[in-house]
């Protein structure tokens, strides 16, 4: 039952929260949600939740609170059944680096997803991680 309560507000919660209200309404119920799922003591769950906190904060650019989304992703992420996570949060990472002007280490975290994703035949997620480089590439007129 918390399991599924767990699931259901992370998937629930919009990527895009334009109003501050509505993204401390989203934080609230995501801050409910991991404390459910560390009780559950599920990683996926907890992961679930981390990542779409990860987005929210980097949406409403609170670095701050992203790269803690971030680090706490990756430190769950070290046994091979995670390395999917481990892959997203790669991904979540570039788009970190990307927002912060950084794009070496864009490309860099995004390379690293990439390769990670074509290790697990992940293939939505290799085009995901594809069309980031491209990107980034040809902003840099690396064509």
């Amino acid at each position: 039952m918390v399991a599924k309560l767990c699931v259901d507000v992370a998937v629930s919660v919009p990527m895009r929260v334009r109003k501050r209200s509505k993204y401390e309404q989203a934080l609230s119920l995501l801050n409910a949600a991991e404390l459910a799922a560390k009780l559950q003591s599920s990683a996926p769950l907890q992961l679930a939740v981390l990542e779409q906190k990860a987005a929210l904060a980097l949406e409403q650019v609170q670095f701050a609170q992203t790269q803690a989304a971030l680090d706490a992703m990756l430190a769950l992420t070290n046994s091979p059944e995670l390395e999917i996570w481990k892959a997203r949060a790669l991904a979540l990472q570039g788009g970190y680096w990307r927002r912060k002007g950084d794009y070496a280490k864009s490309l860099e975290q995004h390379r690293q997803a990439l390769a990670l994703r074509k290790k697990l035949g992940d293939q939505f997620g290799m085009i995901e991680s594809l069309n980031a480089v491209a990107t980034l590439q040809r902003r840099a007129g690396d064509f």
